[in-house]
């Protein structure tokens, strides 16, 4: 399992670190940014590495801001074959100021067949959904 803070701290995937480890699953945490009190299971890798890291991994889940899912799909084109076909998982971060009513429309997020609200229908979505 490749766990992904595609631009920010892997605060938000973490808890995904000890079912995983639990289950039995080999858990990379791949990121720019440091991360501390981490189990000793659980390899460490730069965003650079993810094109390598994607062959392996049975299970990508990313953590992403709405406002750079066109960075992380610039970034992903090139290694599509790698990704495609696996369980991938976004994580996408924006503002619900409406707490789930999904009236404001201030979390829309643009996907192939449209547009979906983060507050209602996600936040996390599958990766193909929006690429």
């Amino acid at each position: 399992m490749a766990l992904v803070a595609f631009d920010d701290a892997p605060l938000r995937l973490r808890g995904l670190i000890v079912p995983a480890l639990k289950s039995g699953a080999a858990v990379t945490l791949v990121t720019n940014l440091g991360s501390d009190s981490l189990p000793d299971e659980v390899e460490v890798q730069p965003v650079s590495a993810l094109a390598e890291i994607a062959e392996w991994a049975d299970v990508l889940a990313f953590d992403v801001a709405c406002g750079n899912l066109f960075k992380l799909e610039e970034y992903l084109g090139s290694m599509k074959q790698a990704w495609a076909g696996k369980g991938a998982q976004v994580l996408v971060r924006t503002p619900m100021p409406c707490g789930g009513i999904a009236d404001c429309g201030v979390c829309a997020v643009a996907f192939r067949s449209g547009w979906k609200m983060a507050c209602k229908d996600g936040p996390v979505f599958e990766l193909m959904e929006i690429f």
